[in-house]
């Protein structure tokens, strides 16, 4: 599988290798994110080191001339840690490699695992079996818009769209005067 690198847009500062990670997530819908840690380590740019039994990633020399570098950072409890950060150049060796990356990967980096996969399946049986539930004419936008033409069962026809139900306090908390204007006009905004 092959993805859409032109997805990623790069951010105007180093970030902590652990953003990145979480980007890249979210970005391609990856389930993990091992396969890039390995890649990197095979070619040569960071290592696995080991302390207090929790494995991390360090940059070695050729990371380090690649954008790859560990800096201290304090974190709330005032303690400082060392964190790898990911630079710009070191985002573009990832993500112009992440093909590369997939295809060597063992793991299928895309599919959900099955807990997940069960977890999704019964969320989707679920809304389909309250949509059912919820499938009348009262229901319907063109109903409530009164251009309904109806069936002679009162049934749902093929033309059913689903309106919009908007709770009567949600409506209570609107301003008076629904315009952007006067909610800027209450919170002091130009």
């Amino acid at each position: 599988m092959t993805i859409n690198i032109k997805k990623y847009h790069y951010p105007r500062k180093p970030i902590p290798w652990e953003t990145f990670k979480n980007i890249l997530k979210k970005t391609y819908k990856f389930e993990e994110t091992k396969f890039i840690a390995d890649w990197l380590v095979k070619n040569g740019y960071v290592k696995e080191e080991f302390i207090k039994n929790y494995k991390r990633l360090v940059p070695t020399q050729k990371g380090i001339n690649n954008g790859f570098y560990l800096d201290n950072i304090e974190d709330s409890n005032g303690y400082f840690q060392k964190i790898m950060f990911v630079s710009i150049w070191a985002q573009k060796i990832v993500i112009n490699n992440l093909n590369d990356m997939i295809s060597s990967s063992k793991s299928n980096t895309f599919a959900p695992s099955q807990k997940k996969q069960k977890e999704i399946k019964k969320k989707i049986n679920d809304y389909i079996n309250k949509i059912d539930t919820s499938k009348n004419c009262k229901n319907c936008m063109d109903y409530k818009l009164g251009e309904c033409i109806g069936t002679s069962d009162n049934s749902p026809c093929e033309d059913f769209k689903y309106s919009v139900v908007i709770s009567q306090e949600t409506k209570d908390s609107w301003p008076e005067e629904g315009y952007a204007t006067t909610i800027r006009k209450r919170f002091g905004k130009k």
